[in-house]
């Protein structure tokens, strides 16, 4: 279906109020979690576990020895469960 066809189909079932209303129900997210007051700043870290946090995913940060972090895994329980890692 190219996007004429996927225009018609929908303009036919629906106004295109309702249709643009649909896309933005489907792009408007509120993630309260990432909420700050102005001029606070966040490491990039704290927003990435926050964002994990809101969709229920885990998250794995591998460290070295020296306590930095040298890696990033996020995902469903399931898909950590399935990572291996090699060391």
């Amino acid at each position: 279906m190219n996007v004429k066809e996927l225009y018609d189909h929908i303009t036919k079932h629906m106004t295109a109020e309702q249709a643009l209303m649909k896309l933005l129900e489907g792009q408007v997210r509120t993630y309260d979690k990432l909420k700050f007051d102005d001029g606070e700043s966040i490491h990039p870290i704290h927003l990435i576990t926050m964002a994990a946090m809101e969709l229920e995913w885990g998250l794995i940060l591998p460290m070295d020895d020296e306590d930095n972090v040298e890696g990033l895994v996020i995902g469903t329980e399931k898909y950590l469960d399935s990572i291996e890692f090699k060391k």
